[in-house]
């Protein structure tokens, strides 16, 4: 590395240091301490999870996994200069070490006491589907509004007890504005997360059927997620989708402070959309005012997570213009009904991050209005409880109704969405099969492909051997 980079690098990095008093950390995991904590002098640079990054002077916090104990790396990261530790036990190594209950806990105890510092717009997003969706276009909005620079927004999916603690941690003067996703698969996760992030906007997507091997119904997704409104400040506000359903129980939740509410002529919604030769125009009806958007994306449920969007944005102060701007620049997310290929005889649609009922039924009507032959391939959807076996066949039948002509599945599950769909679906046993078949059939004529699947299933590796099949197609044929 030059000296010119070497200086600036050194320079981006001492911009995310902390310098936090080690007191003022100790100050934060008061109420999680097993005994007195240790006096260390100076500021902590960085509070770090991860052994393969820690610096001099940084704070390591031991966390525990299913796979793996960070307490096995404390004498790694000693050596590496870490200045302290935070762990569940005390170690026989020359650290000083704040010894916790809970090291997770300890996190967010940190992270809580290190967001309270800054006085800024922080909007969370919650719900069933499309949170990293919304939360991208949320950010996009928000960057239009006060800069690149000024806006924090979590990255990827970090959305649990521990990413969104490492999101808050990454808050520093610049910021104005952030965008943090809370994610949940057990009671009392929103409402712990929204605890620490203590939001200014709360943006509900939806409340559908996901989690329901632990969550059991959908009202109680949609309590969980409406938890979150009641960390709002008095002036704060909370941005849900109409519902006959469910409004009650988030107007409820909301009680005292101010709301809006998006779809089905509400406060916010999207207009017919008029598509002509080059793109799509779509008008977006913002409290009586319209504002066109020529969107990137498809699907009438991203037409949705554009209204929460633009919602919460209005909430949080910014403009029409910032608005329509944000929406506009706005990419889908990789594997979120993101158009993985577009050539004149293959449309991939590449939705294979995750999947739920819910979920695949609206990715289904988008493959079903497509141009030419239709293929889904889908994997089995996870954590779907003791209706697996429903649910697995509601989708399929739900696709042959939007009118998908043909599905291939994988996954023992998907046994059931197979004989749902009837005519036109064939099971593959291994993902080898699957692609082999997908490769073939698709040679001949024009296709639309949409790919889906719960995360474990890793349906993403159909969509890379297509990209790569028909690329090389098209390459050749040039």
């Amino acid at each position: 590395m030059c000296s010119a980079r070497r200086a600036r690098w050194a320079s981006e990095v001492r911009m995310l240091e902390l310098n936090w008093a080690f007191e003022h950390a100790a100050t934060a995991l008061s109420k999680q301490l097993k005994q007195d904590a240790p006096e260390v002098p100076g500021a902590v640079r960085l509070i770090q999870t991860d052994s393969r990054l820690v610096e001099k002077g940084d704070l390591f916090v031991c966390l525990i996994g299913e796979r793996f104990d960070a307490h096995d790396f404390a004498e790694q990261v000693m050596q590496s200069g870490a200045a302290a530790l935070v762990t569940s036990r005390e170690l026989d190594l020359p650290i000083a070490q704040f010894v916790v209950n809970d090291t997770r806990l300890a996190l967010g105890a940190l992270a809580s006491a290190w967001r309270q510092q800054f006085d800024l717009k922080v909007l969370a997003v919650v719900g069933s589907n499309g949170k990293t969706t919304s939360k991208e276009m949320l950010g996009s909005i928000c960057k239009a509004q006060c800069g690149n620079d000024q806006v924090l927004v979590t990255a990827g999916n970090l959305n649990n007890d521990i990413g969104v603690p490492q999101t808050l941690l990454k808050l520093r003067s610049q910021h104005q504005m952030a965008v943090i996703e809370m994610g949940m698969n057990h009671p009392g996760e929103i409402d712990y997360l929204a605890g620490l992030v203590k939001p200014d906007v709360v943006l509900l997507t939806n409340a559908q059927r996901e989690h329901q091997e632990f969550m059991k119904t959908v009202l109680a997704v949609a309590k969980e997620n409406g938890s979150a409104f009641t960390h709002l400040p008095r002036n704060g506000c909370a941005v849900f989708p109409v519902s006959e359903e469910f409004d009650a129980c988030w107007q409820a939740l909301s009680t005292g402070k101010s709301t809006l509410r998006f779809g089905c002529g509400a406060d916010f919604d999207i207009l017919p959309a008029r598509r002509d030769s080059e793109q799509s125009t779509v008008m977006l009806s913002a409290l009586g005012k319209h504002i066109e958007l020529h969107p990137n994306f498809i699907g009438e449920h991203n037409y949705a997570n554009a209204t929460g969007a633009a919602a919460a944005a209005h909430a949080a102060g910014c403009t029409h213009e910032a608005i329509q701007k944000g929406l506009n620049a706005f990419q889908p997310v990789s594997g979120r009904l993101q158009i993985a290929l577009n050539t004149p005889l293959m449309l991939l649609i590449n939705d294979s991050y995750n999947a739920n009922p819910d979920s695949v039924n609206a990715a289904s009507k988008v493959l079903g209005q497509q141009a030419g032959s239709t293929l889904l391939v889908l994997g089995d959807m996870g954590e779907v409880g003791n209706q697996s076996d429903e649910y697995h066949a509601e989708v399929g039948c739900y696709a042959k109704q939007v009118g998908v002509k043909h599905l291939y599945a994988l996954g023992d599950a998907t046994t059931h969405t197979v004989l749902a769909f009837g005519e036109g679906a064939i099971h593959f046993k291994n993902i080898e099969t699957l692609i082999e078949n997908t490769m073939n059939t698709t040679k001949q004529g024009r296709w639309s492909v949409l790919v889906k699947g719960s995360r474990f299933m890793k349906m993403e590796r159909v969509v890379q051997a297509l990209i790569q099949h028909h690329s090389g197609e098209a390459n050749h044929a040039s």
